[in-house]
């Protein structure tokens, strides 16, 4: 599913439902402000509860204009320059975890993180410096173009402003940021138009192909227009197995074929928001956020 956790996904009450929540008025909550996580961890401890989710945010790059076609150097410079655990630390507050990588945590299903993703800040910046003089670009000649963002959300559009301020910095790019309504923006994913973009990709169900799918040639939702015969086949080598674990080997191949390509940037896995009473049973979280209430149960309590 392409939403915005934010502005889709979360209803637009979501600090009213916190306020009923602390009158005693509701025993869950489905999601809280991002910007009202670390007020609600104090004063409600344990009855916050954030897990990851089945989703990437992650920055859309477009593979059939330049400056990016052709050229994986410049892709990998401004995806190894960027800090996800500051962003996660400071800008999410905890509300989000680093993505090194496409597919976020399942079940059987070993993440490829990348070999640079475990160097040191000083290494790794060293090192998109070097893939970003080798794209042909300098201090003296500076990358300069825009990153089309979703507008009305402020937690989403600091997390851009911190990224583009880290290209800066560590590469000397400059990149400006261009906000667009959320429907505009997909109009104009879909016609190729956008360079850099706002992409989010929430899985429709537990499986790595669920992501995988968004860079096959001619898939609706490939908005970079990414196209690779290579990666292409290894889904088609996916589909035919009957076992998950093979299954599983093939994807990882491809998602380290995306990732050595610099296929995209990943930024950080969503993460559920909920308040649950102490009292309330049956709630068990989960990687879909599916929470149905035939399971839940308030146990006899006194107070709120």
């Amino acid at each position: 599913t392409l939403v915005d956790k934010e502005l889709v996904a979360d209803p637009p009450d979501r600090n009213a439902q916190s306020q009923r929540y602390l009158a005693g008025q509701v025993q869950f909550v489905e999601t809280i402000p991002t910007t009202d996580l670390p007020w609600l961890r104090r004063e409600l401890g344990e009855q916050v509860v954030v897990r990851p989710y089945l989703g990437t945010f992650y920055i859309g790059v477009n593979d059939r204009l330049p400056p990016f076609r052709g050229n994986p150097q410049l892709r990998l410079a401004l995806t190894m320059a960027i800090d996800r655990d500051k962003i996660a630390a400071h800008v999410l507050q905890g509300a989000g975890y680093p993505a090194w990588t496409l597919v976020p945590p399942l079940d059987g299903y070993q993440p490829q993180i990348p070999d640079w993703a475990r160097l040191p800040d000083a290494q790794r910046h060293q090192l998109a410096r070097q893939l970003y003089r080798e794209a042909g670009y300098s201090a003296e000649r500076p990358l300069r173009t825009e990153l089309t963002i979703i507008s009305g959300d402020p937690v989403t559009t600091l997390t851009y402003e911190a990224i583009c301020a880290m290209w800066r910095t560590v590469l000397g790019a400059e990149v400006g940021l261009h906000p667009e309504e959320f429907k505009v923006l997909l109009q104009n994913n879909r016609l190729h138009r956008n360079i850099l973009f706002h992409n989010a990709w929430i899985g429709d169900y537990p499986d790595p192909y669920t992501f995988m799918q968004l860079f096959k040639t001619g898939f609706d939702l490939n908005y970079g227009g990414y196209s690779r015969p290579e990666y292409d086949a290894l889904l088609a080598q996916a589909a035919l197995q009957t076992r998950n674990a093979e299954r599983y080997r093939i994807y990882q191949q491809a998602e380290r074929f995306l990732n050595a390509d610099g296929a995209y940037i990943p930024v950080y896995y969503y993460a559920v928001r909920h308040l649950v009473k102490p009292y309330l049973k049956g709630f068990a979280p989960n990687i879909v956020d599916r929470n149905p209430s035939r399971h839940m149960y308030l146990l006899e309590h006194a107070g709120e």
